[in-house]
């Protein structure tokens, strides 16, 4: 069993073997379920283009802009990354 601490902030760190057993990865979104008395917590392949809608916000949103610009950070995290562990 394995147990994780939830910061002043709210968030959790996952044990490293949890990580790899649902094979996730920096930036994958992560699906949570509250049932009866505890949570499943499982990996989806969603994109942002699934959560249209999912919160009210005023006006027209350009959500392929917005895809764009989110691909274009992850990009730049993981050149990031990449660069860290050549050393």
């Amino acid at each position: 069993m394995s147990y994780v601490r939830m910061t002043s902030k709210r968030q959790v760190t996952f044990p490293k073997e949890i990580v790899e057993k649902i094979n996730a990865k920096t930036g994958d979104l992560l699906e949570i379920n509250f049932r009866d008395d505890h949570i499943e917590l499982r990996l989806t392949k969603r994109n942002i283009l699934d959560l249209m809608s999912s919160v009210r916000v005023k006006g027209r949103q350009d959500f392929d802009q917005a895809k764009e610009v989110a691909l274009e950070k992850i990009a730049e995290e993981a050149a990031g990354e990449g660069k860290h562990n050549r050393h």
